[in-house]
């Protein structure tokens, strides 16, 4: 008899464990999920992407968890349903440093237009020193045109630097234009020392 109350205990034990630890943590999936939706919706894909990717990633890898665990017959959600909470904790985190980082890269688009006009101004002053034979003059007018182009393209940036744009892709855009003036102008210096050379 006292066998039979024994088990007839440690199932009803069990049972209550089982179901406190097997219960889905929904709430926890639903936060998780919200925490990474917001920081995509403040531009952490864009502003922090290596950070965005990783709660990406993780929330992928404890929804497979939630899966493989939902399988078994006794469920054991405790694990991932910390890990829900820690993952939230860090979209929050990640959600709270985006406008910063925003800000940096704008400044950084801001400072780079600058540089790029000081470096424009530079290469016209090297410009009017290329030689000017008969392949000179064709190759003085390809790079005034092009030039002229970045300097559009910078302006156009610059304009929109005003605006609330994506300010990585105008970054990158900028970093385009200063490695073209670069080029030119490493092209103009050893056209210059070659004339000089003769």
């Amino acid at each position: 008899m006292k066998n039979r109350l024994f088990l007839v205990f440690a199932m009803v034990m069990m049972a209550i464990l089982a179901s406190g630890c097997g219960k889905m943590p929904q709430e926890s999936i639903r936060a998780a999920k919200s925490a990474v939706d917001a920081a995509k919706n403040a531009q952490a894909d864009i502003y922090m992407a290596s950070e965005y990717k990783a709660l990406e990633d993780s929330l992928n890898v404890m929804m497979q968890k939630i899966e493989a665990e939902n399988s078994k017959f006794m469920k054991d959600f405790g694990e991932v349903k910390t890990q829900l909470e820690a993952l939230t904790v860090q979209a929050e985190k990640v959600t709270a440093a985006v406008p910063a980082k925003k800000e940096a890269v704008k400044t950084e688009a801001e400072t780079m237009v600058t540089t790029i006009k000081d470096n424009l101004a530079a290469t016209r002053t090297l410009l009017a020193k290329a030689p000017r034979g008969k392949e000179g003059r064709a190759a003085i007018t390809q790079i005034t045109g092009e030039l002229n182009v970045i300097e559009t393209r910078v302006k156009e940036v610059e304009a929109a630097l005003r605006e609330d744009i994506n300010y990585a892709e105008a970054l990158d855009r900028l970093n385009a234009a200063q490695k073209s003036v670069t080029d030119i102008n490493t092209e103009l210096t050893e056209a210059i020392a070659k004339k000089k050379g003769r």
